[in-house]
């Protein structure tokens, strides 16, 4: 689902493209779980997509066997002399972390073949399933596990994550708030349960689980990054750019190349209420920096230009973002409005049509501003 800005305060802007274009960003907890942990939110996907952004492999929590314990507190199990199911868990955590999925995969299936009601095993390829974006089965397999074994707080949050990609949004709600009651001390549960009720336009629900995140967590970045989404869409632009540069901060301190924060800063500091735009420019600069081929990063230049009344200057930077994504609207808004102002009457109009071509079938196929969905784990 894809998403076109505007103004903050009317839902545009606060959403990017979900997972090719978002999201997604880990946080030090996160660092602590396999890199199957952190994919998503897929181009996907917020994205994840996304984000998605940059993945730390470590070793799988053992969450469904330490169901009472915070995810910086658990530690992989160690396995124990004669105990079969821990010893192979291990080795498939290993193999996950390193993306070996296939053996993994291989690996799983034949303990099961030989103990089919293991929750663990059935848990470990929903998330095998989960890594390859394959959301109905891995929405399968967790079933199957978590009919087992329904007290680890893990199965419940991929699976409602796996329930979000396939659309069935109320079903995922109820996943992802089972899995805060289960664990409410990880940050990670509170930060999915806020996801899910800001793409529900519910952003004062949503604020109350990115805060407990951010207590939680407080170098949770991407809980952060949303307490700012939350607050452009409810027009308090000051406290937006607040967070929005708390996050920046805190995902530079762990040498993550965190676009979509400089994306949503230079997106809100370029409105037409704002006047920082210069300040504006320099953030989508560094996003287009750390994502040369990033029609958004680009948009967001030529729309800075456009407003400092650097015309000629933005007119490159719009063609570039169009060529790099000639579905999106806005650019070609602000090129009829630079060519109108340089008295080029048939190339704006060019571009107001095609403008008004590209709008007509975003709303014929249900796109609006506020359609960036709910990322996967990352």
């Amino acid at each position: 689902m894809n998403l076109i800005i505007g103004k903050p305060k009317s839902n545009i802007g606060l959403f990017r493209h979900q997972f090719s274009r978002t999201l997604l960003f880990p946080t030090r907890a996160l660092a602590l779980r396999t890199a199957h942990d952190v994919i998503l939110w897929c181009s996907l996907a917020w994205a994840i997509g996304g984000v998605l952004g940059p993945m730390q492999a470590a070793a799988l929590l053992q969450r469904e066997s330490n169901p009472g314990r915070t995810p910086s507190e658990v530690q992989p199990a160690a396995p124990r002399p004669g105990n079969d199911e821990a010893l192979l868990f291990s080795q498939v955590d290993h193999c996950i972390a390193d993306r070996k999925l296939d053996e993994a995969e291989v690996l799983l299936q034949d303990y099961l073949h030989r103990s089919p009601d293991s929750a663990g095993a059935l848990y470990r390829l929903g998330r095998v399933f989960f890594d390859r974006h394959n959301w109905s089965a891995s929405t399968a397999y967790l079933l199957r596990s978590l009919k087992i074994n329904d007290q680890n707080d893990r199965a419940h949050l991929i699976l409602g994550l796996d329930y979000f990609q396939l659309n069935r949004i109320e079903e995922a709600g109820r996943e992802l708030l089972t899995a805060v009651k289960q664990n409410p001390q990880s940050d990670e549960n509170q930060y999915m349960a806020g996801r899910y009720f800001f793409t529900k336009s519910k952003r004062t629900e949503a604020l109350a689980f990115f805060y407990e995140a951010v207590r939680l967590n407080a170098e949770n970045f991407k809980a952060y990054h949303s307490l700012g989404l939350c607050f452009a869409n409810l027009g308090n632009y000051a406290l937006a750019e607040n967070y929005y540069k708390q996050a920046i901060e805190i995902a530079e301190k762990q040498n993550i190349k965190f676009q979509q924060g400089y994306l949503d800063l230079a997106d809100l500091l370029t409105g037409i209420e704002s006047t920082k735009v210069s300040e504006g420019e320099i953030f989508a600069r560094r996003a287009a920096e750390l994502s040369p081929d990033s029609s958004e990063a680009h948009f967001l230049v030529g729309k800075a230009l456009f407003r400092e009344g650097e015309h000629i200057k933005a007119l490159p930077e719009l063609l570039r973002s169009i060529n790099l994504d000639p579905k999106d609207s806005r650019p070609h808004f602000l090129l009829a409005k630079i060519y109108q102002k340089l008295n080029r009457q048939a190339d704006a109009e060019a571009e107001y049509e095609k403008f008004r071509q590209l709008m007509k079938f975003q709303t014929e196929r249900g796109q609006t501003a506020s359609s960036r969905s709910l990322s996967p784990v990352h």
